[in-house]
């Protein structure tokens, strides 16, 4: 769950960059190469979190597989 909001978060940081071309928030500079490291960060958060098998707590906080 965490990499896919971490995928997604980086998502709109690359449109926003995309979009924008300059800056993202007017804080952090962006270029071409900072636009399309942000694309491959992003994917790759997104399929490892829609990879990554849900996890279910049983009785006792022990994770099992579900």
């Amino acid at each position: 769950m965490f990499a896919l909001g971490f995928g997604a978060v980086y998502a709109v940081v690359t449109l926003w960059g995309f979009v924008d071309g300059n800056s993202v928030l007017a804080l952090i500079p962006v270029n071409t190469a900072d636009n399309v490291l942000h694309l491959a960060i992003s994917a790759a958060g997104i399929a490892a979190g829609l990879m990554s098998g849900s996890t279910e707590r049983a009785p006792g906080g022990t994770a099992r597989a579900g």
